[in-house]
């Protein structure tokens, strides 16, 4: 066992650093190690009996100092580190994990050639001044630990780029503004349930991402300064609203609030490219200038979305709209001037009819109405010619009209789980279909007129009536031998 634990404590030692900013890998099969089959430290649970002594960890130092390591990992300090670690001036990547280590010499400030630093399960509270001598910090580590206060002196860390905290024991601190250069915050599936007043000042911070960060209910009004933001995940937490300075982020691009059941009124102010609201527990409050907005692609799904705002279709640029596993029961007439949709998903809703102006959407390409209560094909569908994908299934459709027809450019048609009996001849138009799902109909017999559809490559004719296969469909492949389902 004593063997075993020394084999899983060699230094990792890696002979050249890799030009690239993206953090090595914790086990390198380039890795200059006695044990070829050394394990990823990533993956390795460190038991708090496995400690590692300053008398051992100064003899693994002093080995990477001869073989010129860029590497160097110490698992589970429990005593302090050798000073002689601090000499490793040409060190790349530290890794010092484990539950042991609770305090840091400000000589760590020596280092000043680490990129990558990590405190992995540590109970290390605070950073020394030193810290901020370390100018070539890129990656910041202080997962499944806890996170300590950040010295005044690491507002000098200019090329810091992220900061991990995923499954954290601790709030982030209010010091985390000394971060002054972060680029990139990263935690979730831990304990945080508020973010700093002190955010507000990492004015070079463009991404954060805290999705699963189950406890998480509180942004502060700070958030708005965050003026380089480009990018915000949050979701599956307890995060109910949004601060009215949200609308400040003007370089916001993407964002993702899922739980979120009341955006702020600022929100029109926003020029988007992503936006990802879903699974709310209660009906989502959208603010009345909500259509302000500039997007491109927008999703609200199982949000318990009742209805759409009147002046729905005044939102500018929208090209992918998924408003799929809500409670929809019409769409407003203005729904038609969204005239730069090419996706709609409208799947899992109470749908009917479509409005009027629906024949308007002229560059939709791909709409989904599944799982909703059509009882006929509406009308305004057979003017979007450009469609080419159509999916109804789920509804209770009894026929197809002839003018399907005129929806020659589809290359994918489902009317699964419907009430269809027969099959037009004039779907025979449909020389780009490569894909038809008329599974679960009340259809009797094959309908001839598929051999016509030169490029129709699956065909799904399931739980129907037919009782035999004509022999000249043997040209499309059957996935098993029963004559009612086909491909």
């Amino acid at each position: 066992m004593k063997k075993t634990i020394q084999l899983l404590l060699l230094v990792a030692l890696i002979n050249s650093c890799q030009s690239n900013e993206s953090k090595p890998p914790l086990s390198d099969s380039t890795a200059n190690v006695s044990n070829p089959d050394s394990m990823n430290f990533k993956e390795q649970e460190v038991s708090e009996t496995d400690s590692l002594t300053t008398a051992q960890a100064r003899e693994l130092v002093l080995k990477a100092k001869k073989e010129g390591a860029k590497y160097l990992s110490l698992l589970n300090m429990k005593e302090p580190l050798p000073n002689e670690l601090f000499t490793l001036t040409n060190l790349d990547s530290l890794d010092l994990w484990g539950y042991g280590l609770e305090s840091i010499s400000d000589s760590i400030g020596m280092l000043k050639n680490v990129r990558f630093l990590a405190f992995n399960q540590s109970k290390l509270k605070r950073l020394p001044n030193g810290f901020g001598q370390m100018t070539n910090l890129r990656f910041l580590d202080f997962s499944r630990g806890l996170i300590p206060e950040f010295p005044k002196s690491a507002k000098s860390l200019k090329k810091l780029q992220n900061l991990n905290c995923v499954a954290s024991e601790s709030e982030l601190p209010e010091s985390l503004g000394n971060l002054t250069y972060l680029r990139r915050l990263d935690f979730y599936k831990g304990s945080i349930t508020k973010l700093p007043e002190s955010i507000g000042e990492l004015i070079y911070l463009e991404e954060i991402d805290c999705v699963k960060e189950y406890s998480l209910r509180d942004i502060p009004e700070s958030f708005g300064n965050l003026k380089s933001l480009r990018r915000f995940r949050s979701g599956l937490n307890n995060l109910s609203k949004l601060p009215e300075s949200f609308g400040n982020l003007q370089n916001l691009r993407f964002l993702q609030v899922d739980g979120v059941v009341k955006l702020p009124k600022s929100i029109s102010q926003l020029n988007l490219d992503t936006f990802w609201i879903g699974s709310s527990s209660t009906t989502i409050n959208l603010p009345d200038n909500f259509t302000d907005i500039h997007v491109k692609y927008l999703t609200i799904e199982s949000c318990h979305l009742k209805k759409l705002p009147e002046n729905f279709g005044n939102i500018k640029g929208l090209r992918k709209l998924l408003l799929g596993k809500n409670e929809l029961t019409y769409l407003p007439e203005s729904f038609g001037n969204l005239n730069e949709l090419e996706t709609l998903a409208l799947q899992n809703n109470s749908l009917r009819k479509l409005p009027a102006s629906f024949n308007q959407l002229l560059a939709l390409k791909e709409l989904d109405l599944q799982i909703n209560k059509f009882k006929e094909v509406p009308t305004s569908l057979f003017e979007l010619t450009n469609l080419t994908l159509l999916d109804l299934g789920t509804n209770d459709i009894n026929s197809l009209p002839s003018n399907i027809s005129n929806l020659s450019s589809l290359t994918f048609l489902s009317f699964y789980n419907n009430s269809i009996s027969d099959i037009p001849t004039e779907i025979s138009a449909l020389q780009q279909l490569e894909t038809l799902d008329l599974a679960k109909n009340g259809l009797k017999q094959v309908p001839k007129v598929l051999k016509q559809l030169k490029k129709l490559k699956a065909c799904s004719l399931s739980e129907n009536q037919i009782s035999n296969l004509p022999k000249e469909y043997n040209g499309i492949e059957s996935d098993d031998h029963n004559s009612s389902h086909f491909w």
